[in-house]
């Protein structure tokens, strides 16, 4: 079984279109922490992998990997890296596959300190 790990844009909250797209092959399994920093770009957040701290999302069961990889590493472009990541799911850990920001993040790249993209989005409004 694969899994798919998502931290930004592709929230449920964001009612994303791509993830609308890909409504039969993917299932909605629970909230999960993914060991890393979250970065804000801008319109949108990024994971840098090797850090310390938490990111908060979302974990979904992919049905038809060929496909949801196909839409999603379009989607991502060439600024992100699909890479399999350890997910925390409440008393347990499993492989997710998770897009890994692969650019040297810059100074004015706000770190999000607490790793939740919808709370930090609430702030900002």
């Amino acid at each position: 079984m694969e899994y798919l790990f998502v931290y930004g844009t592709l929230l449920r909250h964001f009612n994303n279109e791509v993830m609308q797209s890909l409504n039969n092959s993917l299932e909605y399994v629970s909230h999960g922490e993914l060991q890393g920093m979250l970065i804000n770009l801008g319109k949108y957040p990024a994971f840098v992998d090797g850090t310390t701290g938490y990111i908060k999302g979302e974990v979904y069961r992919i049905a038809d990997t060929d496909h949801v990889f196909e839409v999603l590493d379009e989607y991502e472009g060439e600024e992100y890296n699909r890479k399999q990541q350890w997910v925390r799911i409440d008393e347990e850990e499993i492989r997710c596959w998770v897009y890994v920001y692969q650019l040297a993040p810059k100074p004015e790249h706000e770190i999000i300190m607490n790793g939740d993209y919808i709370a930090f989005i609430r702030n900002k409004g």
